[in-house]
């Protein structure tokens, strides 16, 4: 059976990591649940918001990114590989929103090296396939009623979205003054992943109430790529047309969290001897979430 058991994860493992969408995951109790060879199925969701930081902000596309948020559902299948070790695998679906501000183009050294400000603008990246892996470990059954544990999350992403806007914004070059208007679109893909580490007591404050917390490590990475077409206008100061272009730009830039350092807390209620459910919070200095979800042994 255990062989079996390890087979089927083994398979769903491949499945989820062919995927490369990200949303956010719970963590549930830092401890082992599961006895070796046994498996849970359950269902998750998670909403969080963070602060990002441009790690390598891009030249030719400039601004700032912040406030990314995201929702995500999972279904869930987890594996007791032994009493105190158990894994689980992944697959759902997740939306995230990012806010953009300050974004210019570069403009060429005979327009003054000025930039070309862009409106604020708001990435949507829609439902898209999501996928995560994790486990945990119980480090230490202290007394019948607390242990201690560690757990691993990590999850992908990558979504995509196209925004449109127009432009209208006095230069002065050369002693001149010149209008530029115009409109753009710009394609934005967002391919980040997310990596949870939590250490932590899970106690069984009643028969079915477990209470857990602790310490969290949360690191995330991505790149967001941009590309930009548009068509512009350069006006004299009478209005009269001087020059009209299409342009083509494209750009990257590297994103990381603000803040790697912050906790977890939550409890899990026993419905029944197989059924559980969960409700928890995860933070940062930047950074703060939502989970709840719930599971079926068998």
């Amino acid at each position: 059976m255990r062989k079996k058991g390890l087979l089927l994860l083994g398979s769903v493992m491949v499945t989820a990591l062919c995927g490369t969408t990200f949303g956010g995951v719970p963590l549930g109790p830092p401890v082992a649940g599961l006895d070796a060879g046994q498996f849970q199925a359950g269902a998750e969701y998670f909403y969080g918001e963070m602060d990002l930081d441009w790690d390598e902000e891009p030249d030719a596309i400039g601004g700032d990114v912040e406030d990314l948020t995201t929702s995500v559902v999972f279904g869930c299948l987890s594996y007791g590989l032994t009493p105190r070790w158990q894994a689980c695998v992944r697959l759902g679906a997740g939306s995230a929103e990012l806010d953009m501000e300050g974004y210019s183009l570069a403009l060429p050294e005979a327009a003054g090296n000025e930039r070309l400000f862009l409106a604020d603008m708001t990435f949507d990246g829609d439902y898209e396939l999501a996928s995560g892996l994790g486990t945990k470990y119980t480090l230490w059954n202290q007394r019948d009623d607390l242990s201690w544990g560690v757990v691993f999350q990590m999850a992908w992403f990558d979504w995509d979205d196209r925004l449109a806007g127009a432009v209208d914004q006095t230069l002065a070059a050369a002693g001149e003054e010149f209008t530029i208007d115009g409109h753009y679109a710009m394609g934005i893909d967002l391919d980040c992943y997310d990596i949870k580490i939590a250490l932590g007591p899970a106690w069984q404050a009643t028969d079915r109430l477990c209470l857990y917390g602790g310490p969290l490590l949360h690191y995330v990475r991505g790149e967001m790529d941009m590309d930009l077409d548009g068509s512009f206008a350069v006006r004299d100061s009478g209005g009269g047309l001087v020059d009209e272009a299409s342009v083509s730009l494209s750009d990257s830039g590297d994103l990381e969290q603000k803040t790697e350092f912050g906790g977890f807390a939550g409890g899990q209620l026993d419905l029944s001897e197989r059924m559980q459910v969960f409700a928890e919070t995860t933070f940062t200095a930047d950074a703060w979430g939502i989970g709840i979800g719930g599971g079926w042994r068998f």
